[in-house]
């Protein structure tokens, strides 16, 4: 299901497959792990383009991230402020970072419409959201396609009343996959068939006049005229159900 809700994402943009969180983090957190510098950029980018295109992430997950991410800041001389969905070992990393006390305020400019969700660390939240410095993600998701996220990212607090203004662009619902119209063959063949059924009908009631013109008795023009007249009523009725028929066929 994951899958037809993620190439359906992507068919009108033509952007590549979306890639999964999980690996993405885990390539994040082993090059943060080994020291390897050069790649922490790269892992990063790919792990936060993850966020904004799979579904919600999961707290433990964001967890994960968030904890590489400010292992990361730190072993470059930078601080970071230690985050609750943190494993409690990271609280002495943290512990040392330079960060002062205080809150900051995200903002989310355009504001996503109001039917889509938004996430603070995998919470749902209200924005402006007051947060406390250090690292966050903030998703963006749709619930109409199966909580898909349409925009993600981590971001980062550092001065106490900062206010960090978050620009996803506009975001919309994702509309509704056109319906395909099944034709109903029933429909056609019935109208086909009432359209006959009429034709014969009204040539039966034609008939009947130079039968009536012939007739050389009373009981034999009565009954000339009662199957015409039959035969007429036949015909329009009919002709009536052909018509409804192929209205609903073409309609429908």
């Amino acid at each position: 299901m994951l899958a037809l809700l993620l190439n359906a994402a992507f068919a009108a943009s033509d952007a590549p497959p979306c890639a999964d969180l999980a690996d993405a983090v885990g390539q994040y957190e082993a090059a943060v792990a080994a020291g390897r510098r050069a790649e922490w950029d790269d892992r990063h980018a790919a792990a936060q383009g993850a966020l904004g295109c799979g579904p919600a992430a999961p707290p433990a997950l964001l967890a994960r991230l968030l904890n590489a991410r400010g292992v990361a800041y730190l072993s470059l001389g930078r601080g970071a402020e230690w985050n609750p969905l943190f494993p409690p070992e990271t609280q002495r990393i943290a512990a040392a970072a330079t960060l002062p006390d205080g809150d900051g305020l995200l903002l989310l400019e355009p504001a996503p419409d109001p039917a889509l969700q938004t996430l603070l660390d995998g919470v749902p939240t209200a924005f402006p959201a007051p947060v406390p410095l250090g690292f966050h993600v903030v998703q963006v998701l749709d619930p109409s396609v199966g909580d898909l996220a349409l925009a993600g990212r981590t971001v980062l607090l550092t001065d106490p009343g900062e206010q960090l203004r978050i620009d996803f662009g506009p975001l919309a619902p994702t509309p509704p996959a056109p319906v395909a119209r099944v034709r109903k063959p029933w429909l056609l063949w019935s109208g086909l068939g009432a359209a006959t059924a009429a034709g014969l009908g009204a040539w039966g009631a034609l008939a009947q006049s130079p039968q009536m013109e012939a007739a050389d008795s009373k009981s034999a023009l009565d009954a000339a005229w009662a199957r015409q007249r039959a035969l007429g009523y036949g015909s329009y009725a009919m002709a009536g159900l052909s018509a409804a028929s192929l209205s609903l066929y073409f309609v429908l």
